[in-house]
């Protein structure tokens, strides 16, 4: 890919953050109830707050995402370095994030190693925000996601894998759909270096002016996508997408400039998701109609990701 991701980059470290996460999600949570089942009665000390978690599960979120990317970048450097140990004059080709982190070694840009790791977090935390909403709206979808996962893992909590990734075909489905219904960046601005003619009336763009695209109306648009503010993953089914204009689907840009992470990101998704789901339930009675967005850089709800946590019990959903 772009990136240079293979999956001998995963390992334990990968679970662990996922894990870490969804321990975090419930801590949080917990936090909260205690918080307003305090209310008018006697306000809890924010140490009667802390001592109904572990403190360290903070800790863990960053230690297993700093060790997650930190391994990824080691990777990286160590292969640079052996490349330039062994380098004939041959002139190699690079992946994208190979090309930033050795323009960052030789000083040729100012991009540090936290702000390549840190792109794209805000993103993922949106997305996988959507879709545990949504499932915890249409219950009957997120059956049939468990259910998947059921008959991938069984009962068992070992971590998910590579190749387990790639037989969550409706989980991926169901990212796709609430990607393009809620994608985390809902406009995309271009600044155009030459006169761009379109086919709209033969109009002409001027080199120098910026171009708007508007992601969430291109997703929600009835030419391409029917019943398009209704939440349905079958859009995604091969014999939907295949002669779905390529430009209809669009939640990491498109072209040359299109995120040079999307393969990852949902892959990421997927571990981060596929973790969460097989140990709770989602519950939401909020609908998508009552959800108030805000739109900043990233798509966001303005109320919060309201949603409910049950504990999950491993049997699949139909027994």
């Amino acid at each position: 890919t772009a990136m240079g991701i293979t999956k001998e980059t995963q390992d334990q470290s990968g679970f662990d953050y996922a894990m870490a996460v969804m321990k975090q999600v419930i801590k949080n949570k917990k936090e909260r109830y205690l918080q307003n089942k305090a209310k008018g009665i006697i306000p809890p000390t924010i140490d009667e707050i802390s001592k109904s978690a572990p403190k360290t599960e903070n800790y863990n979120v960053l230690a297993n995402e700093k060790t997650l990317a930190d391994t990824v970048f080691k990777g990286y450097r160590d292969d640079l370095d052996f490349n330039d140990e062994n380098d004939v004059g041959e002139k190699k080709r690079l992946a994208f994030l190979d090309l930033m982190i050795e323009s960052a070694q030789n000083g040729s840009n100012k991009i540090t190693d936290f702000e390549i790791k840190e792109e794209g977090h805000d993103t993922t935390a949106a997305g996988s925000s959507f879709v545990l909403c949504l499932l915890g709206i249409h219950q009957d979808i997120q059956a049939r996601v468990y259910d998947e996962l059921y008959s991938i893992f069984g009962d068992s909590d070992r971590p998910a894998t590579f190749e387990d990734t790639l037989q969550m075909k409706y989980l991926e489905r169901v990212i796709f759909e609430s990607l393009r219904m809620y994608p985390p960046v809902p406009i995309i601005a271009r600044k155009i270096n030459r006169d761009v003619k379109i086919a709209t009336n033969d109009y002409v763009l001027p080199a120098g002016c910026t171009v708007v695209i508007g992601t969430y109306g291109i997703h929600r648009n009835p030419k391409y996508y029917e019943n398009p503010d209704v939440f349905n993953p079958d859009n995604f089914l091969p014999e939907k997408t295949q002669n779905r204009h390529y430009y209809s689907y669009i939640p990491f840009s498109a072209g040359p400039r299109s995120c040079v992470g999307r393969k990852y990101a949902i892959l990421k998704l997927k571990i981060l998701l596929s973790t969460i789901l097989r140990n709770y339930k989602m519950v939401s009675d909020i609908t998508e109609d009552k959800f108030v967005l805000q739109a900043d850089i990233i798509l966001k709800r303005h109320d919060g990701f309201r949603v409910q946590i049950e504990p999950r019990k491993r049997v699949p959903s139909t027994a």
